[in-house]
């Protein structure tokens, strides 16, 4: 898995930070002060691919003050691009939804590869890459 961009909103520090663009970017490193919100990046990774992150709820990954948050991940794997989009609202009745689509080069447009629930869509996520929560981390 190669990641092409990501895009954060409402996410730990981060509120809408803008498209982060890897593409082109064989070496990256993250870089700077405690709090600057480097691991959550990397926490937004896990957090789409797989739906966990280094915290005991969801809603704890929520921005401060917001009641939403999304992440969205395009990345390269075997040739094919992907899109993965997770949203959470916070709250007692909390609300998630995870979207997988790839893209379609012919028609230029994503192709939903999502399933009926989100627990199948979850398992194609990690079929796909060959690579499960833990050994990623």
């Amino acid at each position: 898995m190669i990641p092409v961009e990501i895009e954060i909103e409402n996410f730990l520090a981060y509120r809408t930070p803008g498209t982060l663009r890897l593409e082109g970017i064989h070496i990256a490193c993250l870089a700077g002060p405690n709090g600057a919100g480097k691991s959550s990046l990397l926490d937004a990774i896990t957090w789409v691919l797989w739906g966990k992150a280094r915290s005991n709820s969801p809603d704890e990954l929520v921005h401060q003050g917001a009641r939403t948050m999304q992440v969205r991940l395009v990345f390269e794997h075997a040739a094919q691009r992907y899109q993965v989009v997770r949203q959470r609202k916070a709250g007692k009745q909390g609300v998630s939804s995870l979207s997988l689509h790839a893209w379609d080069a012919p028609a230029e447009s994503w192709r939903d590869l999502s399933a009926a629930r989100m627990a199948e869509t979850q398992k194609k996520i990690e079929s796909l890459l060959r690579l499960d929560y833990d050994t990623f981390i």
